[in-house]
């Protein structure tokens, strides 16, 4: 996969991710599960938005660029991150996602 292509689905991911970090600090006294999925999320946000910054300030030449672009290949690390935020964010945001006496997941 392109730089350019990587960088669109990391874009993409950031921007599901952000949600998924949104939904548990907007709810008052959120269960600590609720919490420690949006700590989770926020950190691989920020490892994201670092990565993100790299392929667009690298070029393709570069080792380590060669390596970030085999992550963004169909059904790899990317896609299955992707995957995975998508059904929580799915899980969080449906009415009765969160089971609203323990603060699990479904």
């Amino acid at each position: 996969m392109d730089p350019l292509s990587v960088t669109a689905s990391i874009i993409a991911i950031l921007q599901l991710t952000s949600k998924v970090i949104e939904y548990p600090n907007e709810i008052k006294d959120a269960p600590k599960d609720r919490a420690q999925c949006a700590i989770e999320a926020s950190n691989l946000y920020n490892l994201l938005i670092m990565l993100r910054y790299r392929l667009e300030e690298g070029t393709s030449n570069e080792p380590w660029n060669t390596a970030v672009q085999a992550i963004g290949v169909k059904d790899g690390p990317l896609d299955q991150y992707k995957l995975m935020v998508e059904q929580l964010h799915t899980k969080i945001t449906r009415q009765g996602g969160m089971d609203k006496g323990s603060g699990d997941l479904e």
